[in-house]
């Protein structure tokens, strides 16, 4: 997900910036927030982990910095394929 606006554009290169993450169901991975020049914003990234359900999985994220948001909120709502589709990586 890009960030954009705001504040992002005034920030040191070197500011802790850090995407706060939430899933309603699975596990959230290796998430990270890094400049983005072409944007004068943010790019945020992150691995979800479905549980063993099909049923869909509510998202949100904001970025972050010192505990303070930096960001509107990103909600996105993600329907896993079913078990038969998924493949594993890391076993």
């Amino acid at each position: 997900m890009d960030f954009a606006g705001g504040p992002l554009a005034l920030l040191a290169k070197d500011a802790r910036v850090v995407p706060v993450i939430s899933a309603s169901r699975g596990r959230v991975e290796i998430t990270s927030a890094r400049p983005l020049a072409s944007i004068q914003g943010y790019r945020a990234m992150f691995d979800l982990v479905p549980d063993d359900s099909e049923e869909p999985i509510e998202l949100r994220m904001y970025l972050s910095l010192d505990d303070e948001p930096l960001t509107e909120t990103w909600l996105y709502q993600y329907s896993p394929p079913g078990m038969a589709d998924r493949k594993l990586y890391n076993s």
